[in-house]
């Protein structure tokens, strides 16, 4: 458990410098994405939903003792929910 809780911190690590880097590129741009609704309702769900999905399934894995093809295969979950929570964000172009 302490690994997941480490990973957890490095996922939040990555999306603080990776919010940085992109206001430092472009305040003006960055400031009003961070702004608008739709990054304060989509990027947290997309988070909490890729997390939970990868818990669930590695736990999963874990309790049943899966070959290493099905484990690859069921990473497949947690990356389409990333993917779907990317594409619900840039469905269109954030309020000003």
């Amino acid at each position: 458990m302490p690994l997941v809780f480490l990973g957890f911190l490095l996922l939040i690590a990555i999306a603080v410098i990776a919010g940085i880097v992109s206001i430092l590129r472009n305040p003006n741009d960055a400031l009003r994405y961070y702004r608008s609704k739709r990054s304060l309702v989509v990027l947290p769900v997309t988070f909490v939903a890729y997390m939970a999905s990868w818990l669930i399934i590695q736990a999963i894995l874990r309790q049943t003792h899966a070959p290493l093809w099905l484990s690859l295969l069921a990473g497949v979950v947690p990356f389409s929910v990333f993917m779907f929570g990317l594409r619900a964000d840039r469905r269109s172009p954030p309020a000003p």
